[in-house]
């Protein structure tokens, strides 16, 4: 008989949905294979399904079209843009208690996956013994930054691993800032997020063979990605090399600070902001471009984010990387053989690392990264948590 598995996430958009993260949706997908799989998200401020799936909805704030804090760009970026995205947090995590209690009150599970350690761990932490449920805790990274700048953040976070019974994180250097924050070590199963090969790899196949002089740009607009950085940094190789492009694909709170740059510095032919992109369409730019830079920002206390998607999604594209060393990057790229590595923060370094790049042969850095993405489909992540889970499930059974 099939194990019934409760993933309580803040995030879950539809399949046609292109402003929310869709990892969570991915992993649901293939975990499908596995075991009957049941989602408890917020509810969208529009009606939105995703087909196949058991997706559970509440509301946390009325009216409906007035939620603002999840979704959309991410909780963090939400609340720094919205007043009244701040003032939901308490009806989200109370909505969610709720919700989370009807479900288990109504359904058998015999295990819930948390993914972000807040709010979602914790709720799902703070009823554990109640339903007598087994529960697995996914750390992203932005949940872990968020801990370690409040004044609560190490109880809350004591208090989340003592009532789970795993903790799966998307990189190494992640498990490094838990177990400062926590103060004692923590076993963490490491598994980055994973990619969709259908519909990136056909991409690289169609235009592997293809060369261009476009840099590409994609993640949110806001100034953790270091895109400032790099516009600066763009504008000063178009000295010698007047044939270059920057493309910059996404959205955020930072986009007209980002264009006024580009105006001032006299370069907005060169620039094109694209905007949200389907998936489909991005494929393509990853397929097509010179080169996908990721120049995060490492901040205070050695807070970044811990594996960013789009790296997943050019490694896929055969695309030829070049990324800042922060978080957990250098778990999946090795710098010169699948990608390149620059020191974070300092934009000589990021303008140098991009001329080595442009000078390198890239047809090889291009097939490791493609071969590299093999390790990192979604069936491969759902092998993983697979095995966390029937872990947990054998640790029980020895107890009880």
């Amino acid at each position: 008989m099939r194990k019934r598995i409760l993933i309580n996430t803040s995030s879950f958009p539809g399949p046609q949905d292109h402003g929310s993260p869709r990892f969570v949706l991915d992993l649901a997908y293939a975990l499908q294979a596995h075991f009957d799989v049941t989602i408890l998200a917020p509810a969208f401020s529009h009606d939105h399904s995703a087909d196949d799936l058991e997706v559970q909805r509440y509301n946390y704030f009325w009216p409906r079209q007035m939620q603002k804090l999840a979704h959309g760009n991410g909780m963090p970026t939400n609340i720094k843009r919205s007043k009244l995205a701040a003032l939901q947090i308490p009806s989200l995590v109370a909505n969610q208690m709720f919700a989370l209690k009807r479900v288990l009150s109504q359904r058998s599970f015999d295990l819930v996956n948390s993914h972000w350690l807040v709010p979602q761990g914790w709720c799902s932490a703070w009823i554990k013994e109640t339903y007598n449920v087994p529960h697995v805790a996914t750390a992203h990274g932005g949940d872990v930054n968020m801990l370690l700048r409040f004044p609560l953040g190490s109880k809350l976070a004591k208090f989340i691993v003592n009532r789970s019974d795993a903790i799966i994180t998307a990189g190494s250097e992640l498990n490094s800032r838990l177990q400062t924050l926590v103060g004692t070590n923590v076993h963490c199963d490491t598994r980055p997020m994973g990619v969709n090969p259908y519909i990136f790899d056909q991409q690289r196949q169609q235009t592997l063979s293809e060369d261009s002089m476009q840099i590409l740009f994609i993640g949110r607009l806001v100034e953790g990605k270091g895109l400032f950085e790099l516009i600066d940094c763009f504008s000063r190789l178009l000295e010698p090399l007047a044939d270059l492009r920057l493309s910059i694909i996404g959205d955020g709170p930072d986009k007209q600070h980002l264009e006024t740059q580009v105006l001032r510095l006299g370069i907005a032919d060169k620039v094109e902001f694209w905007g949200q992109l389907p998936h489909s369409q991005i494929a393509g730019h990853l397929a097509t471009c010179k080169l996908l830079v990721v120049p995060s920002k490492a901040r205070p206390q050695g807070i970044a984010e811990g594996m960013p998607t789009v790296i997943m999604e050019g490694l896929a594209c055969g695309a030829t990387i070049v990324a800042s060393d922060v978080g957990s990057i250098r778990d999946v790229i090795r710098d010169g053989h699948n990608g390149f590595l620059c020191k974070p923060n300092d934009a000589d370094a990021l303008e140098a690392c991009i001329k080595s790049a442009l000078n390198s042969d890239l047809s090889p850095i291009r097939k490791a990264a493609a071969q590299t993405a093999k390790a990192h489909t979604w069936n491969e992540v759902a092998k993983t948590y697979t095995n966390v889970f029937e872990r947990v499930w054998r640790n029980v059974g020895e107890k009880s």
